[in-house]
Formats: structure tokens, sequence, C-alpha cells
């Protein structure tokens, strides 16, 4: 293998191969049982299966807003947008705000589809670079915002798995608001913290003119497929949103699962809680795993605060290298070439995920360990 894959192409390589997927990062179980039983019981009302409201259903709007107020935020249902996952939150905010030829800002490395995102929509990338100990460099974030008309943090952040302080994003806000700058912080991960504790602008201002938070449910309800999230923002701004670029590009988020979504959160809430608890259970267990396996491999972990993520400086000559050497012997990672800008060559990390079942994790970590005694309590 020459060049790097697309990550979202090294799952088919993982089947081929035999080997355990920790490239591409997809909870290892299905939803709540109570999700299918809902939609089992609800699927032949038609009015899931009609053209709905291009902001989202009422009872999902309604929904979302309740569980977006719990930390302490004033959130109205007008304030939501119901999206195609975070993706569809991200392009809607971007084109409320922004003109094309206008910049972005990404801080680096970065989710590779949020930089093609900003490249189809006929926007301009701006980087910034993380520290080389990923934590977020503030002032050099602060210095570009004049430079941009829109930002993108991802918050716990993918690939690196940093955790953004309170206070560092209280003061890219303050600088957003003055130069009439976007603000879209990404947050997939937010029950995913391992050490601290996440911190929203939500709850740290009241003032959503510049901010748009997008967030899905793929990852803590494992509903990837599904392809639904939401955008939380003022209500003027989500107007903005809604018409034209939300309703132009996509009609609307999938409406079945949003009414399903709204009914598990107003009924079966404690199960909603109950299952991603056990989410962090398992993963809390796995990360620790990934450290010392890859630290016995001969490779070198670099741990986070959250997200199920970690970048691993690989010591080999090239990524790509290090990628194949761990798929021959039965493990499939992403080189870290994609998470960086177009051109660059090679990076000195892979990424891990570590969203895996108890079984993966097993068979990882016999792989990993097989020169090395292996302690149990990590296995």
């Amino acid at each position: 293998m020459s060049k790097a894959p697309f990550v979202r192409d090294i799952p088919a390589l993982a089947v081929a191969a035999g080997a355990v997927d920790m490239s591409q990062g997809v909870v290892h179980c299905p939803p709540p049982r109570e999700f299918l039983d809902i939609l089992s019981a609800r699927f032949n009302e038609r009015h899931l299966h009609v053209y709905g409201s291009p902001q989202g259903n009422p009872a999902y709007r309604a929904a979302v807003a309740q569980l977006a107020s719990e930390g302490g935020a004033k959130i109205s249902p007008e304030m939501i947008l119901a999206t195609n996952g975070v993706t569809g939150g991200l392009t809607a905010a971007l084109l409320s705000h922004l003109q094309a030829g206008e910049a972005v800002g990404l801080c680096e490395p970065f989710f590779p589809a949020h930089d093609w995102l900003v490249r189809a929509l006929h926007f301009v990338p701006q980087y910034v670079p993380y520290r080389e100990d990923w934590s977020l460099d503030a002032a050099a974030v602060l210095k570009m915002i004049p430079q941009v008309r829109a930002l993108v943090l991802v918050n716990p952040a993918n690939p690196s798995g940093t955790v953004l302080a309170a206070e560092d994003l209280t003061q890219v806000y303050a600088a957003c608001r003055e130069h009439d700058v976007l603000l879209i912080v990404d947050e997939v991960y937010r029950d995913f913290v391992w050490e601290g504790e996440h911190a929203s602008l939500l709850e740290l201002t009241d003032d959503y003119s510049h901010l748009v938070v997008v967030r899905s449910w793929s990852k803590n309800l494992a509903l990837a497929g599904w392809r639904i999230g939401y955008a939380v923002s003022s209500s003027e701004r989500v107007r903005a949103m809604t018409q034209p670029p939300h309703e132009a590009l996509y009609v609307g988020a999938p409406g079945p699962v949003q009414d399903v979504v709204a009914e598990l959160l107003d009924r079966h809430r404690p199960i909603v809680d109950e299952f991603i608890r056990g989410l962090l259970t398992l993963y809390r267990q796995n990360r620790q795993t990934v450290i010392e396996a890859f630290r016995a491999y001969g490779m070198d972990p670099v741990p986070k605060e959250g997200a199920y993520y970690m970048l691993i400086r690989h010591n080999r000559e090239r990524d790509i290298a290090a990628m194949q050497e761990l798929l021959d012997k039965g493990i499939a990672v992403a080189p870290g070439v994609p998470f960086f800008r177009p051109g660059t060559k090679d990076t000195g990390y892979i990424r891990v995920h570590f969203a895996l079942s108890e079984s993966d994790r097993r068979r990882a970590a016999e792989i990993l360990f097989s020169n090395n005694a292996s302690p149990q309590s990590l296995i």
C-alpha cells in the first residue's frame, strides 16, 4: 500500500484481512432495545412517512430543547434545528453566515469531513495547529479569528480526544462576537469524557447570536446510520439556517427517527442514561487497555481527556507503513495523514478508536501483547 486510504475505506480492508477494526469510530453495539420497540410499534403511523417541518418535528424539538436545558441553559424549541447528523447542522450553519470564498478556521488535526465540507461549499479552510501535546493553542486561535468568517471547534476533539477548557471557550467566543465570526462547536462526543468535565458554551453564555452547537445521536445512542442530530442557536439563527440552506439541501431531517428519539427521551430517559453509562464503563476500560497494549508493542499513545479516539506515535518511517504493519498482524487503524491539511506526507501518528466490544478489546490486546507478559486486568 503506497497511499493512505480514506478512513471510511479502512473497514473494508479490516474485513478482508479478518482484523479487529480500530479505524472508524462506530459504536460496538446496536441502539437500546426500546428504540427498536418504539420504531416497530409506530412504523405504520402515516405522518412519519410524509414531509415534516424543515425545522424538525415539534415533539423532537421539544424533547431536545429540554435535554439541552439540563445544564442550566434556557433553550426553547424555536432554538432547535433537527439535522441530518452533525454534518447537516454544520452545513446549514456555515451557509447561514458565509459567502463563497470566505475563510473557515479549523484546528489541526481535524475531522477530515469538516475539511471536505468547507471545500465542497466553496469556502477556504484556514488551519491553526494544536500544541504538541494536542491541547488547544488558544492564543493562536484568537490571532486567527479576525482572518476568518467562521470557526469550527470539536469538543471533545476527533482525532485527538482533547477536551476544551471553559476559559478557552469563553475567550474564543468573546473574540468571535467582537469580529462577527460564527463559532460552530461540534459536541458529538460530549458524553465521552474520561478526565475532568465537559464544558459547553450553551451553559457559559446566554448570547447565542454567533454560536451554533451541533450534536447527534450517532455515538451516544449508536444511531449513526439513521443520520439524526440537532443544532442549537438563537431562534433568529435557526430560522436563517432552516431556509434556504437546510431545507434546500435536505428538505428535513429523517422524520420517523425524530419521533422515536423524542419518545425515547420523554418516556425512557433512565434507559437512555443507563445505555450511555454502559458505553462509558466499557470504553474506559478499553482506553486503558489501548494505552498499555500499544506501549508494550513499542508505540507511544498520547491519551487526552475525551472522545473514544487516541493518536499514537508509531515510531515507524511512514504512517502507511505503521498502518500496514498492524493490519498484517490483525488490527486495522487509521494513518495520521487524513487528519492533517492536504499535502501532508507523513505525521508520525496513527489514530485508533476504542469503541470496541469486550471480545475485540481482548483480541487486540492479545495481538499487541504477543511478545510481552499480558496483564490480565487489562484484557
